[in-house]
């Protein structure tokens, strides 16, 4: 196990009993226990007894200690932050599985235990490909890989080959490097899912300055990791990737590159790997007069350095995760706000949502050894439940229940919610109540969105649009709105996996013709049958359930690492997944996705689209997915 995280005092504070007192008392209990027991092996600290507790009104659960415990845990660990115990540091050898049914309260299942390991982050570099029997650098040299995106999935890529010594070169369509993050520049843009979870491994106690990172904060992490880890130099921004086909004699890709100036080059690498990712294809309404509105219209992924909002009258199309992070922002800031509503959205308040991270807390990640690692699987572990509402319960429909006990709470407590911010409000309530279950389409974080529908300027409008005017936006009932500027808040075309690129593989294979029966598939969302050495990161049904996109980015890279040094290691031209293994896989993922509630809710969003499946996410537990991306197959791939 490597050095834990923390233990050399970074903060004068160290010294200041009131000050670690104010520190200690901001911590999360089960967290500093298993802190405080990692670096001492005190056993009185492992006998204390985990239980749940319920957040609030909410149906989540948090793992918590009794009162008595709580005080005792914080007491031992003032003693040795203060000197009156061996200070902590890197301390008792404890297996890690112990430590894990500790937290958890219970024994961890084989392949949750695997995640949970990875997710705590102890070791220097958790989810590293490395070499079985490594060539000679010559040998090696000879291989040429390109990576297509400079995002979260990209750099994830880079990363891995980098510490491989596999050569690379990273093609960036836009100006500049960070994807989504690049892309979404809207005021309010920002995570929804803690920044300890979504965050990378391998870089230690970043000091995120919001429990909920924002755009440009995210950015500059992913332009920290290019620039700490030597991968700045290997990315050629304002180029795209306009088309591939491989060359089978060859066993190589040619890549067509269309830089800045419109020049177009070709490159001729062994492998691709496509980490453009699901939102890069922003998605464009059809609505009837679009293109004849005489008013400023954008994308949310297109906002205007310098739009005018004071005293506009002004259209906000969508309430996804986009115009809800967006509306309260653009409520305060317009004199008129009309929002087109086409589905409602189940909406959750979230923990620490828009809150900085106190000097009290990141004070314990940088002075109490492990306290960071165990306060990142923390929110990792409180995510998992999140898989439980997802599910059928045929038992408790039987009993006259809808899904299950645990959705069907959820259901009455945001159903509550809605009411109690809509309070007064009985057409906002009627029009903000999906009729769906919570989680049968993405759930959306409350940036504020019933706030912003209690003012006086905002009007919410669901009776659909008929069409747009040069002025203004006419709806089917008759009524027209004139506005000053339409902002598109319509999500992405997930479904178009690789847009714009036509990759065409091995004896002029087509995606489309792969993808004709029912969308877009994929082995594992990493390989596909007849497009040799060609990897997908994030590609279809490949969404997890739950956990940090970094997480999974790492997962990806180093499966497709795994695969590429296979191949060098074998000496070999190309590999390529198997149709036998493509169609078991595609089968099995089948079974499974009919147990969940995505598609026999008739939701749509992300989870069903026009294929009348989801072609985006996966079916899996996220322990179980996760065990299949530990280690390639061998018989899933063919070497030549």
């Amino acid at each position: 196990m490597a050095s834990p995280v923390g233990g050399a005092t970074r903060d004068p504070m160290h010294s200041d009993i009131a000050a670690i007192e104010k520190a200690l008392a901001a911590a999360d209990p089960n967290v500093l226990r298993l802190a405080v027991y990692q670096a001492t092996g005190d056993e009185s600290l492992a006998r204390m007894r985990v239980t749940s507790r319920r957040l609030g009104a909410s149906p989540f659960l948090a793992k918590t200690l009794a009162r008595g415990d709580r005080d005792l845990v914080v007491e031992r660990a003032k003693r040795h932050l203060t000197g009156g115990a061996p200070p902590l540091r890197a301390g008792a050898s404890i297996e890690i599985a112990e430590l894990i049914a500790l937290f958890e309260g219970e024994t961890p299942s084989h392949n949750e235990l695997l995640l949970a390991v990875d997710e705590l982050g102890f070791d220097e570099f958790p989810r590293a490909a490395n070499w079985t029997r490594k060539p000679p650098k010559d040998a090696v040299s000879r291989y040429r890989v390109a990576i297509i995106g400079a995002g979260v999935s990209g750099l994830a890529a880079a990363v891995q080959l980098a510490r491989l010594g596999v050569p690379y070169d990273i093609f960036e369509r836009q100006k500049d490097l960070g994807g989504v993050w690049e892309t979404n520049r809207y005021p309010e843009a920002r995570v929804d899912l803690c920044s300890h979870v979504y965050q990378f491994k391998f870089e230690k106690n970043y000091p995120w300055p919001e429990y909920f990172a924002r755009q440009a904060v995210n950015k500059e992490y992913l332009r920290h990791i290019a620039l700490k880890y030597g991968i700045v130099e290997k990315i050629k921004l304002g180029c795209e990737v306009i088309a591939a086909a491989w060359d089978d004699k060859a066993a190589r890709w040619n890549v067509d590159v269309r830089s800045a100036d419109g020049a177009v080059s070709r490159i001729a690498p062994h492998f691709v790997i496509s980490a453009s990712g699901l939102f890069s294809t922003p998605n464009i309404p059809d609505i009837p007069g679009l293109d004849s509105f005489q008013g400023r219209i954008f994308h949310t992924t297109a906002w205007p350095a310098d739009l005018q909002t004071e005293g506009k009258r002004a259209a906000l199309i969508g309430n996804g995760s986009t115009g809800v992070q967006l509306m309260n922002w653009l409520a305060r800031a317009t004199d008129k706000l009309f929002v087109f509503q086409r589905t409602p959205q189940w909406l959750i308040p979230a923990r620490n949502y828009g809150a900085p991270i106190a000097n009290e807390v990141q004070w314990l990640f940088d002075n109490v050894p492990y306290y960071w690692n165990w306060y990142c699987y923390a929110q990792y572990s409180f995510l998992q439940q999140y898989q439980s509402f997802e599910e059928h319960d045929p038992e408790w429909q039987e009993n006259g229940g809808r899904i299950s006990k645990a959705n069907d709470d959820l259901r009455e407590f945001l159903t509550n919610y809605i009411r109690e911010n809509l309070a007064g409000r009985p057409d906002l309530i009627s029009k903000s109540i999906p009729s769906y279950a919570p989680f049968a389409r993405r759930m959306v974080v409350d940036n504020g969105w019933y706030e912003a529908l209690m003012r006086e300027n905002v009007e919410l409008i669901t009776d659909g649009i008929d069409r747009v005017t040069p002025t203004a936006i006419a709806t089917r009932g008759g009524d027209r709105r004139d506005v000053d500027f339409i902002v598109l808040g319509a999500g992405f075309a997930v479904e178009r996996y690789f847009s714009p690129v036509d990759y065409v593989g091995r004896d002029g294979a087509q995606l489309n013709d792969l993808w004709s029966k029912d969308g877009p598939r994929s082995y594992l969302g990493v390989a596909m049958p007849r497009f040799p050495n060609l990897f997908t990161l994030y590609g279809p049904n490949s969404q997890p359930r739950t956990g940090g996109f970094h997480a999974w980015a790492e997962m990806w890279a180093k499966y497709t690492a795994q695969l590429i040094i296979r191949t060098i290691e074998a000496g070999a031209s190309s590999i390529e997944c198997a149709r036998d293994a493509y169609d078991s896989y595609n089968s099995r993922l089948d079974a499974q996705m009919r147990r969940l509630i995505w598609a026999s809710e008739g939701a749509g969003g992300y989870h069903v689209r026009a294929f009348g499946r989801s072609v985006m996410h996966s079916p899996w537990l996220t322990q179980d997915y996760a065990a299949m991306l530990k280690e390639p197959d061998v018989n899933a791939f063919n070497l030549r």
